[in-house]
């Protein structure tokens, strides 16, 4: 996967390498320590489909009666589960995860502070800075602006557009 930044008037291009394993054990110990917990309780007929699988915990689904439909009886339960509410940025490792480029900008770009802290949830700020430690990136490149906008002109294509371009102030962390 590449990650392309414009920086003063040109574009640079860097190779991105991280193991998905860690960032994987970093996005669970995320969702275990840093989620709003939610606990849900309803009685229905139909039975839960969760997408994530990891968000729910303590499920437990108890049948409480029965409900006629039109030809059918079906068994009606009372389910009960606590849901996990990570911070927005267990959204983006998955992205990064699934190696979608737009993930590494709004990454790079995340602001800790802007999610909601509750007393029970520890702090983003050591697992973030985790996070970027995991990401390597690793200059390949770079091309001016304006002949990226010649070859666009040359082949009748946008380029720029298709780069998805963090263009935001340089936070970069340089690795030692």
């Amino acid at each position: 996967m590449f990650y392309y930044k414009e920086n003063n008037g040109v574009v640079e291009k860097y190779a991105v390498d991280f193991d998905e394993k860690k960032i994987t054990t970093l996005k669970y110990a995320i969702v275990e320590n840093c989620s709003q917990i939610k606990h849900v309780e309803y009685k229905s007929a139909i039975i839960p489909r969760f997408e994530d699988k990891i968000l729910i915990r303590n499920f437990q689904a108890t049948k409480v009666g029965e409900k006629e439909y039109f030809e059918e009886t079906k068994d009606v339960f009372q389910f009960s589960y606590d849901e996990y509410e990570p911070p927005y940025l267990v959204t983006l490792i998955d992205k990064l995860l699934d190696l979608k480029p737009e993930a590494l900008s709004e990454i790079f770009n995340y602001d800790i502070f802007s999610e909601l802290v509750n007393s029970n949830v520890e702090s983003l700020i050591t697992y973030y800075s985790q996070l970027i430690k995991l990401i390597n990136l690793n200059f390949i490149d770079l091309i001016s602006i304006s002949d990226l906008k010649k070859v666009e002109d040359f082949l009748g294509v946008e380029l720029l557009a298709k780069l998805n371009l963090d263009n935001s102030p340089s936070r970069i962390l340089k690795k030692d």
